[in-house]
Order: C-alpha cells, then sequence, then structure tokens
C-alpha cells in the first residue's frame, strides 16, 4: 500500500471511527426520543378516539333508552306519534341512520283513521315497493335517512322480525337487557350495513317489544377517516372482530380479524386481541403480518359499545396492527417503524453530511502533505513496475536522501542485480532440467517399443497386456510369442525399484529372456530358462538389482501350460462358476540374486471359458490416500465381476479400479497380462474332445 494511503487511513480511519460512534450514540438518543414521543401520541390519539367513540355512543343509547320509556308510559300512543318521535331520533343525530319500534304481536292496535293526513307523516317520505305482510300481527314503524329526505317505512312489511335469525329482536326478547347488535346488512328494510343500539320496551313487567336506534357502518368509517392523522390508518372491530372501518375494502365485514391473524401466523397479533378482548388497555410491538416490520401498538376499549378500533400506518399493505375475537368493541393506534424512525433517519443523514465534509477536507489536507514526503517513493515505485514487467536492468535512479527511502532504494538496486544473476542460474538449470525430460520422454518411447502392441485374438483364445509405470519409466513389462502356431510363450516380470535403473535392467532382462526362450539348446523349457537368465543377470550387477518373473508356455490346443515362477505372486484363475482363487505355485527364488538358485518347472491347464489373469505388485501395493493398502479381496471382486468379459475389458476395469483407488501418484509400476480360453477350443489331433463336462478326467480339473 502506498505511504499516501497509509498516511490517509491513519488519519481518515479514526476519524471514520469516531463519526460513526457519535452517530450510533445520536442514533440510540434520538430513537428513543421518537419512541416516546410516538407513544404519546398514539395513546393521546387511541384515548381521544375512545373518548369521542364513547360519547356518540353513550347519546345514542339514551335517544333509544328515552324512546323507550315513552312508548312504556302511554299505552295509547298512536301510529303518528311514534312516526314523529322515530323522525326527531333521526333529526336530531347526525350519526343516526333510522329508528324504529318493534312491537310483539297484538301490542299494537292501530287505528286507520290515525293516520289521515297527520302533520307528522306528511314529513315523510313513504318507502316504495309495498308488499304483503309476513305477519299481519306485527307492527313495526321505521324511520330513515333516504337519498333526498326522511322515509318511512313498517318493516313488518319487509321480513318477519320474529324469525330467530334477527338477531336485533330476538335476544332483547329472550334476555329483556339493552345490548348493540354485530354489523349487518338490513336487507328489506334499511338495505345497508347497519350497526343497532337495541332496549326493550316493558309495560307492567311483560315484554312488549323494542326501540332500535341503527348508525350506518359508512357514517362512521366517514367520521374516523375525517379525524385520521396523516400517518395513520384506522381499524374499527365489532365485538367479534369483524372489521367495520378499514382502509382497505376487502376486508371490511368480510373477515375477522382472529382469521386474518390466524392465515398470516402471527402469535403477537393474536395476543394482542385477546388482551383487547378483555377489555384491556396497553401499549405493544406487534409486527406486521406480511412483512414482519415491527408497530408499536396502543389500544383502549369504548366502554359503552363494546367495539374495538385500530389505528395503523397510512400505506397500502404497510400494518395490519389489528387483533382478533374481542368480548367487546376497543380501540387502537399504530405506526410503523419506519414511520417512527423516519425523522430520525432525516438528522442523522444530515449529521453524516456535515462529518463528511470535515473529514473530506482534513483527507486533502493530508494528500497533499503525503504527495510532498513521497515523491521518492514515486521513482522507486516506477522502478519497482519496471522490474515487474521484466526489465531485469531497472534501477531506482534520483533517490539520493539518508533517510528510509534512500536506504530501500539502494537496497532495491542490489536486489535488482542478484536477481538478475539469479535468472540467469536459473535459466541453465531449466534448461538442463529440460533435457533430462526428453531424455526421459525418449526412454519411456524406446520401453514402450520393447513392449508388444498386437495382441493375437484366435478362435481357441484371447491374450491382453498393459503396464502403466509409476514414473516415466518403468522396472515392469510383458512380452509374448509364439515358438510355433500353437506354442505361445508368455512372460510377465516385475524389476526391484523404478525409474531409469529398473528400466535399463527391464531392457536387458527382457532381450535375455526372449532370446534364451527361442533358443532350441535349452528345450524351451521354462526353468532351464529362469536358470540360465539368473546366471546371466548375477554377473556384473554392482547395484544389486533384481526381477520376479512368471514364464508360461501354453499350448493353445489343449489348454496346457508349463511354468516357472522365480517369486512372482501367483495368478488368479477367473472360473466359468465359482470363486476367483490364486493358482500354480512359486518354483523359484527371485531371478539375479543367489548364483545357486534353481528353477523347476510345473504345469497346469486351463479348461475351456477360463481366464487367467496374472499382474505385479503393483495392484497389492497401491495405496490410498488414507495409506490404507489395495485389498486382494477387492481384486479379486473386480476379477469376478469380470467373469466372461474379454481380456482387454478385463484390464481396462482392474487399472480403472485402481486409479480410483490411488486417486495420486501411483507407489508401484502395474502391469496385468490376461489370457482367456475360449468356450469353443480346437483339439490337437489324436484327442478326444476336451469341451466341457464330456472331456476325459486327465484333460479336465487341473485348475
Amino acid at each position: 500500500m502506498p505511504i499516501r494511503w497509509k498516511l490517509i487511513l491513519a488519519l481518515g480511519g479514526p476519524l471514520i471511527t469516531l463519526l460513526g460512534a457519535l452517530l450510533v450514540y445520536d442514533y440510540a438518543r434520538l430513537r428513543r426520543d421518537a419512541y416516546q414521543d410516538t407513544e404519546k401520541q398514539l395513546v393521546r390519539l387511541a384515548e381521544q378516539y375512545a373518548i369521542d367513540f364513547d360519547r356518540e355512543f353513550r347519546a345514542i343509547a339514551q335517544v333509544a333508552r328515552s324512546t323507550a320509556a315513552l312508548v312504556e308510559a302511554d299505552p295509547n300512543i298512536t301510529e303518528p306519534e311514534l312516526y314523529e318521535i322515530l323522525r326527531r331520533n333521526v333529526e336530531g343525530n347526525q350519526l343516526i341512520y333510522g329508528s324504529c319500534v318493534a312491537f310483539e304481536p297484538g301490542a299494537f292496535k292501530r287505528n286507520p283513521e290515525h293516520m289521515t293526513n297527520p302533520a307528522s307523516v306528511s314529513k315523510l317520505e313513504q318507502a316504495p315497493g309495498a308488499r304483503p305482510r309476513p305477519n299481519p300481527d306485527l307492527f313495526c314503524p321505521y324511520v330513515y335517512r333516504g337519498t333526498k329526505s326522511l322515509v318511512r317505512m313498517e318493516v313488518a312489511d319487509a321480513y318477519d322480525y320474529l324469525d330467530p335469525k334477527w338477531e336485533w329482536y330476538a335476544i332483547p326478547r329472550a334476555t329483556g337487557k339493552a345490548f348493540w347488535t354485530e354489523p349487518f346488512l338490513d336487507e328489506g328494510a334499511g338495505n345497508v350495513e347497519m350497526v343497532t343500539h337495541v332496549v326493550p320496551v316493558v309495560r307492567e313487567g311483560v315484554f312488549t317489544g323494542t326501540v332500535n336506534v341503527d348508525i350506518r357502518l359508512e357514517k362512521l368509517r366517514q367520521m374516523v377517516m375525517a379525524r385520521r392523522p396523516p400517518d395513520t390508518q384506522i381499524y374499527l372491530l365489532s365485538r367479534n372482530g369483524t372489521f367495520i372501518v378499514a382502509p382497505f375494502p376487502g376486508v371490511i365485514m368480510k373477515e375477522t380479524i382472529g382469521e386474518v391473524a390466524r392465515r398470516y401466523g402471527n402469535a403477537e397479533l393474536l395476543e394482542l386481541s385477546e388482551r383487547m378482548g378483555r377489555g384491556e388497555r396497553g401499549l405493544v410491538t406487534v409486527p406486521d403480518f406480511t412483512t414482519r416490520e415491527p408497530f408499536l401498538v396502543f389500544f383502549a376499549p369504548v366502554e359503552s359499545a363494546g367495539w374495538a378500533s385500530v389505528a395503523t400506518p397510512a400505506e397500502p399493505g404497510e400494518d395490519q396492527a389489528v387483533v382478533t375475537q374481542p368480548s367487546g368493541w376497543s380501540l387502537a393506534g399504530a405506526v410503523s417503524e419506519h414511520g417512527i424512525m423516519s425523522p430520525v433517519y432525516a438528522a442523522l443523514r444530515d449529521r453524516l453530511l456535515v462529518g463528511l465534509g470535515v473529514i473530506a477536507l482534513v483527507l486533502g489536507l493530508v494528500v497533499a502533505m503525503a504527495s510532498w514526503i513521497t515523491r521518492p517513493v514515486g521513482r522507486l515505485s516506477s522502478a519497482v513496475q519496471q522490474l515487474s514487467q521484466g526489465d531485469l536492468t531497472a534501477q531506482a535512479i534520483g533517490v539520493k536522501s539518508r533517510d528510509e527511502i534512500g536506504r530501500l532504494a539502494g537496497a532495491f538496486n542490489s536486489m535488482v542485480r542478484q536477481l538478475r544473476e539469479n535468472v540467469e542460474a536459473l535459466g541453465r538449470a531449466s534448461a538442463a532440467r529440460n533435457a533430462a525430460e526428453s531424455e526421459l520422454r525418449v526412454a519411456r518411447a524406446i520401453q514402450s517399443s520393447l513392449l508388444p502392441r498386437e495382441f493375437p485374438c484366435r478362435p481357441e483364445f484371447e491374450l491382453h497386456a498393459c503396464s502403466a509405470p509409476a514414473k516415466f519409466v518403468g522396472g515392469d513389462f510383458f512380452d509374448f510369442f509364439f515358438l510355433s502356431e500353437h506354442t505361445l510363450v508368455m512372460v510377465i516380470a516385475d524389476v526391484s525399484g523404478k525409474s531409469v535403473p529398473a528400466a535399463m535392467f527391464m531392457a536387458v532382462a527382457r532381450t535375455l529372456i526372449r532370446g534364451l526362450a527361442k533358443s532350441r539348446s535349452l528345450g524351451h523349457s521354462p526353468a532351464a530358462i529362469l536358470n540360465f537368465a539368473n546366471t546371466e543377470l548375477l554377473r556384473d550387477n554392482e547395484e544389486g538389482l533384481f526381477v520376479t518373473v512368471f514364464l508360461g508356455i501354453y499350448d493353445t490346443r489343449t489348454g496346457e501350460l508349463r511354468y516357472a515362477n522365480g517369486g512372482h505372486p501367483l495368478p488368479y484363475l477367473v472360473p466359468t462358476s465359482g470363486a476367483v482363487r490364486p493358482v500354480g505355485e512359486t518354483t523359484g527364488t527371485l531371478v539375479g540374486v543367489l548364483a545357486e538358485s534353481t528353477f523347476q518347472e510345473r504345469m497346469m491347464r486351463l479348461e475351456p471359458g477360463q481366464t487367467l489373469v496374472f499382474y505385479t505388485d503393483g495392484v497389492p501395493d497401491a495405496r490410498s490416500s488414507a495409506g490404507e493398502f489395495y485389498r486382494m479381496s477387492r481384486f479379486e471382486g473386480i476379477l469376478a465381476a469380470c467373469r466372461g468379459h474379454a481380456p482387454r475389458e478385463v484390464c481396462g476395469r482392474v487399472l480403472d479400479d485402481v486409479g480410483d483407488f490411488q486417486r495420486s501418484e501411483a507407489a508401484d509400476d502395474i502391469t496385468l497380462l490376461v489370457l482367456h480360453r475360449s468356450s469353443e477350443v480346437h483339439n490337437a489331433p489324436g484327442e478326444s474332445g476336451a469341451r466341457g463336462a464330456g472331456a476325459p478326467a486327465h484333460a479336465r480339473g487341473m485348475l
């Protein structure tokens, strides 16, 4: 990092840290103050709404009680007098939508003469659509607000209010007590959504009827929205939690607050609803049921009505801090955290801009001073850049100061000179290494050329082999050649060690064994060949190298294999059925170690359909990355899975499995030679068939 930037960071870092600490402190203080102010505002807002609603509802309840008292006191009250009382009830309070008096069957005796041009009735418009009464004994005069004037009608003309579904009559008839109804649609009468305060009429202890005063819900909504602060939404709920007032029309009179809370799994909202249902008041924080943004909520009951209302932020979708299934009406106000914190964020933004301006001024002065102080560093940097582009003649020129920068420039110049010398030496070493690798590649090619490349595939047998050296070149090798049309010589061997010495010894051993096998002087005897090879390889073997050899002479007609084994791993037999197992025996010691070693000859027979698998110790010596050896049981499993496969496929499967097991550089050379005798064999002249179960005992079973 340039010194200039170090100076900037040395001063700018603490300044920015200090500014950040001040902003954090201001944030905590301003946030606390903002929440306290919002709490006070919410308390005032909710309490004022509760007081206003309580005052209005008490006044409406008083109208109903007064009317009930008049009806109770005058058993002879006339129909025009009833309409006059109801008209005054509606005109006297803008919040009242309509009022009626419902009588028990036969409790009011109508007199048609009373309705002949009375002045009180003439002021009221007659509701259209008169129809036969469902119950002619009922009488319920009703006055409500029409589009232009007050309208009168008889509810008994619209429906039978004795039906229990009309709770406004059924409940006071059963209990004899006044109550507020749940919001409902008054179909057939007012035909609007309303809530009604009902007072029973009792004469001499006998239930006579009810006096109803209706509040149109739309009027309530208008009253609420007219007083709503700009950043607040109001929710008004019935005692069962039904939305009366809400900023979203989709939930009004359609859902309860409990249904909303449960749908979104908002536990805090459910807890708040329970507290409001118990008529409590308080201040809580409730997360928004869609965005999980916290909201500050104050709630209070409307004691005269037993309703619930909720205040939330103004933007649609920003809040639903409401309650569920209260026992009465309540009121709540809520403000989102965003609404509370907006002034705080604005104040912090101003402080941040001022602080950053001061820091920028200080850092500007630092940059000017750093440029003057670090000018020599620029020259040194140019030299370093020149060096990075490969110019080993780069020098820091013109830096004559005796301070730290001057000493650094001198050290750089010395370093460049030494680097130039080292690069030249490295180039020479690299050229020598490349030459050696080239020679190894040539040696690898030569070694590969010594191994047979074409494999016989005749009707009576198949043969395939493969070799994977651990280094560029290795000490494993295989060989095969025909002594006659039906006599095949097979060799697989493993020289001790790896790389170049093993490869050279391998070339000598391979050439020697091939020459001895072709020589008639030894009678084509595997044992004689290994005895002679052991003697020859001991000569001038100062490195002490040796080789394990399996030499076999195979008769392709009979499946007979004469062999000598000089310390080599026993081959595996893969029969047409049954377990895979090693066969044969070791007939001598390692080749090239002891002069007195002698090798014996043995014979085995390969039956039709059977396979012999020869391998070097690179297979069992293979190790995983965890240091575990390749188990012979795994090798046997692979061979069993390859039963009936061609020798080429067997070699490929084994090499792939060993490679997957090692997953790194091989520990030793790996060589495989696979011989398969075909199921359909051609017998030698004069021999009886040796095919399957029909072969004589002396021609079968030796493997």
